[in-house]
């Protein structure tokens, strides 16, 4: 009975024993073959680097390779396993700096340059401590040294140096402490080269050293885009130094025989903190800066957010330098202007905020990628020879509130126009423009808006809709008939030309314009009466409805007594016309007049006696009319009066002592009447007077000419009487009466 229950106990353990050396041998077994298979993956080339070759190298750590290059090279580091340890086998690298001593040492005798390579970047270094550049430099073709292969630009850039005078043995000269500037040029050929400037006066030697950069290749990068429209637009450089901050300079403005030296302070380039361009912006009446075209390579200022190549200069005419090139003798880029087609790559500028080109000779039609400059607040386009139709992409500039495009050539508006949500100045005068869109009407921000110069016909009713509208300029268009009725609608306007059209006729409705402060229809041709309801224009400074043509305005009847009321009223022009009936006394009460022609009418009746309350007054323009009586010696308290014009009518009468209280009376016209009585000494107190025409009365008497010392029949002063030179006894007749 034992022996049976000890037998199953036996033969179990013997199972178990057998169960644990089946496993270990089927562990061993992988174990051999786990090696083997990563064996077969190393030998797979890598997809990543398939040219590469590795040798082992017998540690299990990190290594690094020293290069021949004072530098040592950082090569890949492997993950620390108990396997061999792969790398790459070192190359040698060429030296990245270079110096030496100036090839022209006989100029320069301590001469030296100093180079060194950083990728595409040059820093370079020249010096020396008795340079005679002003005698030797510019006048000798052999450059300064050569610029060694692999170091050179790819294109011409300027340098300004900056030195200290010194005497030829070195010592600093003390006549002359102030620094001098002078400019280098680095040519692609690697020739470096003093370059001829203004001459400066007294130099003998200079000292210097001057640290700069430059670039191997082009590259969209700012720092390579301004030395492109540097060596492009300008003799002279604009950068010297990087990393930031970047010293700026621009030439001198020289015009007029003047010269005023670069602002300090207000850079052509602004840079943000990491040396980016944000900004290029030129120096109002700036002459010759620019010339040739504007380059593409400007839309690779991604910071930019101001660009400001505008030609600017007061009192532009044939006798300017824009002057000589739309005559002929001169072309854009000589008189220092920018031609050519505006770039499409200006619309890859997301951020640029300030657009001005204005006042160059820009041609062709404006591209559509300006559409893109999300950004932009303010465009300025104006008076250059651009063509055609604006494109419908322009009205996604949703954040425009300045656009500036007159003084073109364009002729066709897109309805997008509309959607420039925030404009507020919107300038198309002097195009060839025939019709306007009417979404201009839902410009609901707009405050200003020039049309005037173009071919338009009529209006959009829409535009009475612009409910801030302030300026509104349609002088010079194709306009007939009346004015149309919208613009009565129109109830911030303050300033209305009208000017140049065909209207024949006055709406009362622009009475409705209570803010209305200069109101402009000169050589219209209208006619019918002055519409007294204008009296209600109690805002109104400046009214012109003159006429300068042969058929221009026509206007007939009266002048409104109505129009007393316009209490702010300075200049009222009204010549040339066929105005009829008495000058009003109540006009009398326009205390602000200052300028009031009326030369030209058909007006009768006296002088009125109220009309000497003017205070304001100094021009009086009442030529060319039918008026009768006598000249009122009211008048004399017109004290701020400095032309009078009463000539080519019918006054009877003696000259009025009283006017000699016209202490500021210039000229005075009184020729071709039928005045009587001699020439009061009174008179003499007119000591501003330089013009007096007498000719064509019934004067007596004579003229003591020794009186009006300014007055003489040569150049500035003149007088024009029918009344002979009195003796010279006179003088001391009146001298002796005080």
């Amino acid at each position: 009975m034992r022996v049976h229950a000890a037998r199953p106990l036996r033969v179990w353990l013997l199972l178990a024993i057998l169960l644990v050396v089946l496993c270990l041998t089927g562990c061993a077994s992988r174990k051999e073959r786990r090696p083997a298979a990563d064996r077969t993956v190393a030998a797979i080339p890598s997809p990543v680097s398939p040219v590469a070759t590795f040798t082992p190298v017998p540690t299990p750590s990190p290594t690094f390779t020293q290069t021949p290059t004072p530098t040592p090279t950082l090569l890949p580091t492997p993950t620390p396993t108990s396997t061999p340890t792969v790398m790459r086998p070192a190359t040698p690298t060429p030296s990245l700096t270079r110096s030496g001593a100036y090839d022209n040492l006989t100029e320069h005798p301590d001469g030296r340059y100093s180079l060194q390579l950083s990728g595409p970047r040059v820093a370079a270094t020249f010096a020396t401590s008795r340079s005679a550049v002003q005698h030797w430099a510019k006048a000798v073709t052999e450059p300064l040294f050569t610029v060694p292969e692999g170091f050179r630009p790819p294109y011409a850039i300027l340098r300004t140096a900056e030195g200290m005078l010194v005497l030829a043995n070195g010592t600093p000269d003390p006549d002359h402490p102030e620094p001098r500037r002078f400019l280098l040029r680095v040519e692609p050929d690697g020739t470096v080269h003093y370059v001829d400037d203004d001459p400066m006066e007294g130099v003998g030697h200079l000292a210097y050293s001057l640290d700069t950069i430059w670039g191997t290749t082009p590259a969209a990068n700012d720092h390579a885009v301004l030395e492109i429209l540097d060596a492009h637009w300008f003799r002279k450089t604009l950068l010297s130094t990087v990393p930031p901050p970047v010293q700026i300079e621009v030439p001198e403005d020289t015009h007029k025989g003047g010269t005023t030296p670069a602002r300090k302070g207000d850079d052509f380039v602004s840079l943000n903190a990491d040396g980016r361009v944000t900004g290029l912006g030129a120096f109002p009446n700036n002459f010759n800066n620019f010339r040739g075209f504007l380059l593409p390579e400007l839309g690779q200022l991604h910071q930019l957010e101001h660009l400001d190549l505008g030609y600017r200069y007061e009192g532009w005419d044939r006798y300017s330098p824009r002057g000589h090139v739309e005559y002929g003798s001169m072309t854009p880029a000589e008189a220092g202007f920018l031609s050519g087609a505006l770039p499409p790559q200006l619309g890859q500028l997301a951020r640029l905020r300030h657009l001005d080109l204005q006042g160059h000779f820009l041609t062709g039609s404006i591209p559509s990628e300006m559409g893109r400059l999300a950004s932009l607040e303010y465009l300025d386009l104006g008076a250059n020879r651009l063509t055609g139709s604006l494109p419908p992409e322009l009205g996604q500039l949703t954040r425009l509130q300045t656009l500036n495009l007159g003084d073109n050539e364009l002729t066709v508006l897109p309805p997008e126009l509309g959607q420039l949500a925030r404009l507020q100045t919107l300038n198309l005068g002097d195009n060839e423009l025939t019709v306007l869109p009417p979404e201009l009407g839902q410009l609901a921000h707009l405050e200003t808006l020039y049309l005037g110069i173009n071919r338009l016909t009529a209006l959009p009713p829409e535009l009475g809709q612009l409910a801030r509208l302030q300026t509104l300029s349609l002088h010079s268009n194709r306009l007939t008939n009346s004015p149309p009725p919208v613009l009565g609608q129109l109830a911030s306007l303050q300033y209305l030309n009208l000017s140049g059209n065909g209207l024949t006729t006055l709406p009362p409705e622009l009475g409705q314009l209570a803010r209305l402060q200069k109101l402009d229809l000169q050589d219209n041709r209208l006619t019918g009466s002055l519409p007294p309801e204008w009296g209600q224009l109690t805002s109104l400074e400046w009214l012109n409805l003159s006429d300068y043509g042969d058929d221009g305005n026509q206007l007939t009847g009266p002048l409104p007594p109505e129009w007393g009321q316009l209490a702010n009223l300075e200049h009222l022009s009204l010549n040339g016309n066929q105005l009829t009936g008495p000058l009003p006394p109540e006009w009398g009460q326009l205390a602000s007049l200052q300028w009031l022609y009326l030369g030209g009418n058909q007006l009768t009746g006296s002088l009125p006696p109220t009309w000497g309350q003017f205070a304001s007054l100094e021009w009086l323009h009442l030529h060319d009319n039918q008026l009768t009586g006598s000249l009122p010696p009211a008048w004399g308290r017109l004290t701020s009066l400095e032309f009078l014009s009463l000539n080519s009518n019918q006054l009877t009468g003696p000259l009025p002592p009283a006017w000699g209280q016209l202490a500021s009376l210039m000229s005075l016209h009184l020729e071709d009447n039928q005045l009587t009585g001699p020439l009061p000494l009174e008179w003499t107190r007119m000591t501003s007077l330089k013009n007096l025409d007498l000719k064509d009365n019934q004067l007596t008497g004579c003229y003591p000419g020794i009186y009006f010392p300014n007055l003489t029949y040569m150049h500035e002063g003149f007088i024009s009487t029918d009344l002979p030179r009195c003796p010279d006894a006179d003088y001391i007749y009146h001298k002796s009466r005080g």
